[in-house]
């Protein structure tokens, strides 16, 4: 071979082929080394990744002419011929990554889990199942006792530690169901189909509840909207022709999310029970009738909206509709005489809510309610009450609550609320037709109620201790309306103001057990039929004072939950609590009429044990008792019943319930007991109720993952006596039910 044609041989194919081992390193532009690079050769079948100090090779052949390209996380890409010599550089520029906008939430602190109060919450979900109602489900929380008229739908209200039902605060999403009238709140109203979660207070009144009482409160949460279409049907029929049918679907749309709810029940409630015919202590004339004009219907809605996801400011707004027709049999021993009697009740309420964060403040929470009742009273044969009568009172009110939270340092949280509410009364009754008549019976009534709380919250070792006061000033004002030839005026005006205050604390060793204490002082101020009357059966007194009492309290709760080991969950709580009730509220018969006056004390000492567990092999159970020992410490008719224990409140009280599920079955059985109380405050052995046993008992079982189906029977026993001897209980029932869902 000539000389010289090798090597340019050599140079050719170098220059058909490409070379070999190109190094290539892969910067920033202040030239340090970008990690984890990927470098490729475009159009053939070689890449590499860069190392920590930004640098890589090619250990193959590249052809001729092809383009090598550098990328990386977070930097713009970039693409270089392939170079003459072994060594290439890249110098990358910076490229940020836009995310989408994530937000970031946590859960609000529930108002009863900040509380150093011993609260109940009881989610309702499966209770529908069970065929269970507001007033059961209530009864079965410890240190609560519902008395009841008998019969499904049929009036009930509560009582939190041998309290009145006066004491006790009802709220609905918010908005007080306790009238100024006053009377009680009717539990059987409220259909558990459209509440979600309820939480009772025993003992403390936290301040955003505010209002008037001396006991505690029962706080029922409606079902709330959800993110995803969800629905559910539910459905039972039973003994006395007893039906409910239920459902409510949810959904989201966009930004919003609302729910619809509606519920349709009724019942005969012709029951039979034992006739005394008036005379208690003679049997011989006993007989066994069945209970008239004791039907029940209720109907009632519920709409919701509320705003979702990241929106500022949050908002919920809601309408519910509430609707009973309650027959009224009267006494129970003229159950022959010709009776039609009935009340019609029908309420509207609303409720608006927008939550909005501002500098310097945690939560800025402000809620508007309005309420409108309508209650008829039709008694055209004058079987019930004291004559024939038709009313169609009217109950108007509306309020608004302006809440203020801030963190002062991240132990401390101080919180100011500010409520007002108004409410006024309008009664009528189609029976008086005389224009003088209806001037002097028929007067209007309007209360206004003003409160500011102040409440300071220190959270010490990751909430392992926690002290919680507060201090609030409330004032009420109330007027009576006088009608002067066509004209109004407002007189016989009363006023009060009172200064409710409490402190509590809760220290948590360890997190399985927490010791709590409570000391508070809360007031009921007198409502319009103890200050104003009645159309004349009763006297008003203008000037009562509110009642005043003085609540502490001291326990543990130790729980414990372990997933996958035999006890999977085990809780018990301890309580002892007193109560002091001064200025106590009640009717003294002057001159064939009743008029109230402040002559009662009361002390109220006791003690709470409630318990749960549930086990990895199917079984589950629930456990209150209570033990109180009501005092009367009244000076009325001249301390005739000093020493007695108030009447209707049982010593003793014991509630459970036990379920044991195995290959989809569920077989349930519950016990209801109290020991024998006294009917009257004089405590005669005649009126003695005698200790009763209420035994439940149940199976569910599921077909189908969207189907559930129980049966259940109640007071097997069939006792007829438990709250009442002049109000009979009905006896051994059946219900079948029914529930379907979307999932």
């Amino acid at each position: 071979m000539t000389p010289g044609i090798f090597p340019a041989f050599l140079v050719l194919a170098a220059a058909q082929v490409g070379f070999a081992s190109i190094s290539v390193r892969v910067t920033n532009t202040a030239g340090e080394g970008v990690p984890s690079a990927f470098v490729t050769a475009v159009g053939a079948r070689a890449a590499c990744f860069t190392d920590s100090l930004g640098a890589c090779s090619f250990a193959d052949v590249l052809p001729t002419g092809c383009l090598i390209a550098a990328s990386a996380p977070g930097f713009l890409p970039d693409t270089l011929p392939l170079p003459s010599t072994h060594q290439i550089t890249f110098m990358l520029r910076t490229n940020p990554i836009v995310l989408e906008p994530l937000a970031v939430t946590a859960d609000r602190l529930r108002d009863s889990e900040r509380s150093t109060a011993f609260v109940t919450s009881i989610e309702t979900e499966e209770l529908q199942v069970r065929a269970e109602t507001v007033p059961e489900l209530l009864n079965d929380i410890v240190g609560v006792q519902v008395r009841s008229t008998g019969g499904f739908g049929s009036f009930s209200t509560v009582s939190i530690r041998s309290s009145s039902s006066e004491q006790v605060r009802v709220y609905l999403d918010g908005i007080p169901l306790n009238q100024a009238l006053g009377g009680g709140v009717n539990l059987a109203a409220i259909p558990i189909s459209v509440v979600e979660r309820v939480e009772v207070y025993r003992g403390v009144i936290p301040p955003i509840f505010g209002g008037s009482g001396t006991a505690g409160v029962v706080n029922f949460i409606t079902r709330q909207a959800t993110d995803s279409l969800r629905w559910q049907a539910n459905a039972f029929y039973g003994t006395w022709d007893t039906r409910t049918a239920s459902g409510w679907v949810t959904r989201r749309i966009g930004p919003v999310a609302g729910i619809a709810s509606v519920d349709v029940s009724g019942s005969d409630n012709d029951f039979t029970y034992r006739d005394d015919n008036g005379t208690t202590l003679n049997t011989s004339d006993d007989t066994w009738v069945r209970r008239t004009n004791n039907q029940f219907l209720g109907v009632n809605t519920l709409l919701r909206v509320s705003s979702v996801g990241p929106s500022v400011p949050g908002w919920s707004a809601s309408y519910c509709y509430l609707h009973t027709n309650n027959h009224l049999p009267g006494n129970s021993s003229y159950h022959d005489l010709p009776n039609t009697a009935r009340l019609l009740s029908g309420q509207h309420l609303a409720e608006g809510m927008v939550r909005i964060p501002l500098p310097l403040l945690t939560e800025v929470e402000i809620r508007g309610y309005g309420s409108s009742r309508r209650d008829r009273f039709e008694n055209k044969d004058g079987t019930v009450g004291l004559g024939r009568s038709v009313t169609n009172d009217r109950t108007a009110a509306w309020g608004g609550q302006l809440t203020l939270s801030s963190l002062v340092v991240p132990v401390q949280r101080i919180s100011l609320l500010s409520q007002l509410t108004r409410e006024g009364y309008y009664p009528d009754d189609k029976m008086i037709t005389d224009p003088a008549i209806r001037q002097q019976l028929l007067r209007s009534s309007r209360r206004a109620q003003y409160s500011f709380y102040v409440s300071d919250e220190i959270a010490l070792l990751e909430r392992r201790v926690v002290l919680n006061g507060n201090f609030g000033t409330h004032r009420v004002s109330n007027n009576l309306i006088r009608e002067e030839t066509g004209s109004r005026t407002w007189s016989d005006s009363t006023s009060f103001t009172q200064h409710p205050h409490a402190v509590g604390i809760i220290v948590a060793p360890a997190p399985w057990v927490s010791i709590r204490a409570n000391v508070g002082r809360y007031t009921r101020v007198p409502n319009l039929f103890e200050l104003y009357g009645n159309r004349g059966t009763s006297v008003g007194n203008s000037l009562l004072v509110p009642e005043k009492g003085a609540n502490r309290d001291i326990g543990f709760v130790v729980h414990t939950t372990r997933e996958g080991d035999r006890l999977r969950h085990a809780s018990a709580e301890v309580v002892l609590f007193e109560s002091k009730i001064t200025d106590m509220i009640a009717f003294w018969s002057v001159y064939n009429r009743m008029k109230p006056f402040n002559v009662g004390k009361a002390q109220i000492r006791g003690v709470e044990l409630a318990g749960s567990l549930a086990t990895a092999f199917g079984f589950s159970s629930n456990l209150g008792v209570t033990w109180q020992h009501p005092r009367n410490e009244s000076a009325l008719y001249n301390g005739l019943y000093f020493g007695n224990d108030l009447p209707h409140r049982p010593r003793w009280q014991i509630d459970s319930r036990s379920e044991f599920s195995f290959s989809g079955v569920t077989l349930a059985y519950g016990l209801h007991y109290h020991n024998r109380f006294f009917g009257q405050p004089v405590n005669n052995i005649g009126e003695t109720m005698p200790s009763a046993f209420l035994h439940d008992v149940g199976v569910r079982f599921r077909p189908h993952k969207r189907v559930h189906f129980s049966i259940e029977g109640k007071n097997l026993g069939n006792v007829r006596e438990f709250h009442s001897r002049y109000v009979p209980l009905p006896g051994r029932s059946v219900f079948v039910a029914c529930q379907v869902s979307s999932s």
